[in-house]
């Protein structure tokens, strides 16, 4: 009996102590069309390099499993996910796996959501009156006035000149 013990113990000690993927999880989701974050924990005794899968299991939102990363290092503790061409389907229930190479799997995410939020409408630009390019009519009283002319003044000679211009 004591060899079952010590088998149940060490099965939960390595458990307790592998990866472990903090984000995404139920509360913090991924956007369809945006890069994702993947971020875990890991302790010292966990393998060093790992492949990280996107799986869910409707297959009417994902078909198949998508490999996110073929080898990833563990002691980064984050990724970032860009998503594929046309963006991910939105859903329900997607985990990130992370699975060790020779198979098996390591991590496994909580389920999350992908969701495809609506684009912001473009705001409209403010309508402005546009201004008349049409002359002004003058008015009665305008055209009825005699037009202000300005002073005419003759050039000076020579002569005329004073010594306090500036030259």
């Amino acid at each position: 009996m004591p060899s079952v013990r010590a088998a149940v113990f060490l099965a939960l000690a390595a458990t307790a102590m592998a990866y472990h993927i903090t984000t995404p999880d139920e509360r913090d989701g991924w956007s369809c069309n945006t890069q994702n974050k993947v971020e875990w924990q890991m302790v010292s005794s966990d393998i060093k390099t790992f492949s990280m899968i996107l799986t869910n299991q409707d297959r009417d939102v994902m078909s198949r499993p998508h490999m996110l990363s073929k080898v990833v290092n563990g002691k980064d503790r984050t990724a970032t996910i860009d998503p594929p061409l046309g963006g991910w389907n939105a859903g329900e229930n997607y985990r990130v796996n992370f699975e060790h190479q020779r198979g098996g799997i390591l991590a496994q995410s909580m389920p999350f959501t992908i969701e495809c939020p609506e684009p912001e409408p473009e705001s409209e630009p403010e309508a402005t009156t546009p201004k008349s390019t049409t002359p002004k009519t003058p008015t009665t009283s305008e055209s009825q006035s005699e037009p202000k002319s300005e002073p005419k003044t003759e050039p000076k000679t020579g002569s005329e000149t004073s010594d306090d211009e500036d030259f």
